[in-house]
């Protein structure tokens, strides 16, 4: 009997320990499935991460190789352009001089217009006071008309006398 019941008390022993062992696995088996898991999914996410690094990568790429045409594109114009360009000072160098020229020309003119008109005026106003003067002697009585016989006509030439 004490043997029975060293078996069981071994055997009861045993299963516990067992069970425990048992128990033990399955929380560390849960652990690894929900690692795992985690790790499944942080698998996915580097994925994405990388096609995606993948795709930047390509359309960074394709950007250079566009700007670069760009610029070659923009340095056979600028080579092209060159010679224009410096034809073009030329003409605007040749066209400023000419400017230049010009402008004195005009200058000399308006300072010599000026001149002339300055000078017209004043024989323009010498005329017309003149004029004026003439004009005064010839509406008014002369003393010429004291010595002319007393006849209508010659009266009506000479004017009223004003004395």
């Amino acid at each position: 009997m004490r043997s029975l019941w060293i078996v069981s008390a071994s055997s009861s022993l045993m299963s516990m320990i067992l069970l425990t062992f048992i128990f033990g696995q399955y929380q560390m088996l849960t652990v690894l499935n929900q690692s795992h898991e985690k790790s499944l999914i942080r698998s996915g996410e580097l994925d994405n991460q990388r096609r995606n690094d993948e795709l930047f990568k390509a359309t960074l790429e394709k950007m250079v190789l566009q700007w670069r045409q760009v610029a070659e594109n923009l340095e056979a114009t600028l080579a092209k352009l060159g010679p224009a360009t410096e034809k073009m000072k030329v003409k605007r160098d040749a066209c400023q001089a000419e400017k230049k020229v010009k402008v004195e020309e005009l200058a000399a003119l308006l300072k010599e217009s000026t001149v002339t008109r300055a000078t017209l005026k004043a024989e323009s106003d010498a005329w017309k006071k003149e004029i004026n003067t003439l004009t005064a002697q010839l509406t008014g009585y002369r003393p010429v008309c004291d010595y002319v016989k007393d006849r209508s006509l010659a009266r009506k030439l000479c004017g009223p006398k004003t004395s």
